[in-house]
């Protein structure tokens, strides 16, 4: 994803102008801005993209911060020169961002690209899914917003620790960023583990569907049988018609099956809707014994 420059000079700068505004970038004597971050690719495209549209002699420096988990961060440091304030000016650097600059499609992909490499992240998708931009301000998150929207992507602001946060938590949105974005190899890993969440979460769906339907027959057929040696013992079973006496019969001799089952073993089958009318009339009939 951030290996090679955009082809199109609109979108090299459009993609620089988006990593120094959301990127870990600091004031500092004698440079314009201070780019930092733990990704080496990230850093070398910046460094590339600074050479493209500025005769700044980039400087380049690694530390590393607790922090971090002591990971090496590495600085790019943009010296003040003629063509980077001409650039920095034009793209609204003081406070008025200029958003004519984001009117064609390619330049809203590198606007939307780069603030994703300059403080953008995804969560793993086996714990949920979470697609977040760190905004240095209220402005740039609805600007990406709006981009966002007309990709057809549903995102939404928030803060965290005062700081603005345009998010995104469908997966299907998250997938079509990826896309966009050009992270291949992100997307496919990430539609892998969805993927098999999926499949597990459909069989354990499926799987308490089956139980709860289990329990269900296993408690109505309880009280089939519970109706139905009361009516054998006040003696009144053998005097019903022969459809309640064949389907008391069956629920004596199969007391797991299900309705449909006992229905398919009549002669001839009858519905699953019969059977249980069969059974409420010898549920009322039990009831009505048991209140006289």
């Amino acid at each position: 994803m951030a290996k090679g420059l955009p082809e199109k000079t609109c979108c090299r700068e459009t993609m620089l102008a988006s990593i120094l505004l959301f990127g870990r970038h600091f004031p500092d004597v004698g440079h314009i801005q201070i780019v930092q971050t733990p990704f080496p690719k990230v850093a070398r495209l910046t460094y590339k993209l600074v050479k493209q549209v500025s005769d700044s002699q980039v400087l380049w420096e690694q530390a590393q911060e607790k922090c971090l988990q002591k990971r090496k961060i590495y600085r790019i440091l943009i010296p003040e020169t003629e063509s980077m304030n001409d650039f920095l000016s034009r793209w609204g650097f003081d406070g008025n961002f200029n958003k004519n600059n984001l009117r064609k499609a390619c330049c809203k992909r590198a606007f939307l690209k780069g603030a994703f490499l300059g403080s953008g992240s995804v969560s793993d998708p086996r714990a949920y899914y979470h697609f977040e931009i760190i905004s240095p301000s209220k402005d740039l998150s609805r600007i990406l917003v709006r981009i966002l929207k007309r990709m057809e992507i549903e995102g939404k602001i928030t803060t965290r620790r005062n700081q603005w946060l345009v998010y995104v938590k469908r997966a299907d949105d998250i997938s079509n960023i990826l896309n966009i974005l050009g992270a291949y190899r992100g997307l496919l890993e990430f539609e892998e583990v969805r993927a098999i969440k999926e499949t597990k979460e459909e069989i354990h769906r499926r799987v308490n569907c089956e139980t709860a339907n289990l329990d269900k027959t296993g408690k109505a057929a309880v009280r089939q049988l519970i109706n139905i040696r009361y009516l054998n013992e006040k003696g009144v079973l053998e005097k019903l018609p022969k459809g309640l006496r064949e389907i008391a019969d069956l629920r004596i001799r199969f007391q797991e099956a299900n309705l449909r089952e006992l229905g398919e073993r009549l002669s001839p089958p009858i519905s699953k809707s019969s059977v249980n009318s069969r059974f409420r009339r010898l549920e009322a009939l039990a009831a009505k014994l048991r209140k006289e």
